[in-house]
């Protein structure tokens, strides 16, 4: 049997006799963890903390956590805590259970911006490829520099925030294009194709007009949208 670990506050230590089968710094563990804290959580208790050398290969080092329910162990500096599937050992003083839960929101923040950017990146070459462009033509029509596009794609610069709302805003005017655009859609000829006198743009193609004026998206855009 082993004693379930009451919640003296975050990061005290508990007193009175270890459970049967704890570990100690000597035994084998899982994964350090610093800067530990405790918390109940749903008639448990949970270990919070930043983890090293983690064995499973997890976490990176320094990445704040929750484990899950703590099963065995004491809540003192160089004790090693068991969940169900997991060994840690407590290293160093306890932390501060609020900068933690900061920490590990700040974490999820970021892996969320982190997938937003990767899911926009992949847009660079999937509107490039779905408009029939070359990587001089597609560069015009984002607004960015001669040979950005060879750049990212060897991995010598990464878009910055200007250029990946740049690219959300071409998703966009593809969103529009999509809306008239009927049947097995031809995207590369659209954008090539002139227009009739009387329209928003002459008899101007949207490519030719886009490239004398990248202001005249937003128009096209108003126009696209207005038709369906």
């Amino acid at each position: 049997m082993t004693k379930k670990l009451s919640d003296q506050g975050s990061g005290s230590q508990e007193q009175g006799t270890e459970p049967v089968g704890m570990g100690t710094a000597g035994s084998s563990n899982d994964a350090e963890l610093r800067d530990w804290a405790f918390r109940e959580h749903k008639q448990s208790v949970v270990a919070f903390g930043r983890v090293f050398g983690d064995r499973k290969g997890r976490w990176p080092d320094g990445y704040a956590i929750a484990t899950s329910a703590i099963v065995s162990g004491a809540r003192q500096e160089g004790s090693v805590i068991t969940t169900l599937n997991t060994r840690y050992l407590l290293s160093g003083p306890p932390g501060d259970l609020e900068a933690l839960l900061k920490l590990s929101e700040q974490q999820g923040a970021n892996a969320v911006r982190r997938g937003s950017a990767e899911q926009d990146e992949r847009l660079f070459d999937l509107l490039q490829a779905a408009w029939g462009m070359d990587d001089a033509t597609s560069e015009k029509v984002a607004g960015l520099p001669p040979r950005w596009l060879w750049q990212w794609r060897n991995h010598y610069r990464a878009p910055s925030d200007a250029e990946l709302a740049g690219i959300r805003r071409l998703m966009r005017f593809h969103d529009a294009i999509r809306l008239v655009a009927y049947g097995e859609p031809n995207y590369a000829a659209w954008w090539r194709r002139r227009w009739s006198k009387g329209s928003c743009i002459g008899t101007q193609s949207p490519l030719e007009a886009v490239l004398s004026d990248l202001a005249t998206m937003d128009r096209l855009e108003q126009y696209l949208r207005a038709q369906f």
